[in-house]
């Protein structure tokens, strides 16, 4: 086998192999809205995605540096991919910020899969004076 065959070879195993690695991203959760470093204020729309197989429980959570709220979301539509049982689930909640003003916030958000618990957070900032 020359050089350029073994290249050739070398190249094909790592593709293969990359592609491989990004079916290992599944399962994920990803908060659309608000993006993280916002300033936001009023309703929220918060908005997160979720992809993964047996996708359940999709839960927030609002922390701030003297209020915290934990629930579960109701508002979620789910989509499974033909073939590879793969779900698509995306969830949205309208939150009122009042009583978080002027403070930082991290906005939590979980999803149970077969593989586990999968999370993502942001930090905003809520404007307005803190009472």
């Amino acid at each position: 086998m020359n050089k350029l065959h073994a290249f050739a070879f070398v190249l094909l195993i790592s593709l293969s192999s990359l592609s491989a690695a990004s079916e290992d991203n599944v399962p994920y959760v990803d908060i659309a809205n608000p993006v993280d470093g916002s300033t936001v204020s009023n309703i929220v729309a918060i908005k997160f995605n979720a992809v993964g197989k047996a996708l359940k429980n999709p839960f927030l959570a609002i922390e701030g540096s003297s209020v915290g709220q934990e629930f579960p979301v109701k508002n979620c539509t789910t989509s499974v991919e033909d073939g590879s049982n793969i779900q698509y689930m995306s969830c949205s909640y309208d939150w009122n910020s009042k009583g978080f003003e002027g403070q930082k916030i991290r906005i939590s958000a979980s999803v149970d899969s077969s593989s586990g618990t999968v999370r993502d957070s942001v930090g905003v900032l809520v404007s307005g004076k803190r009472i």
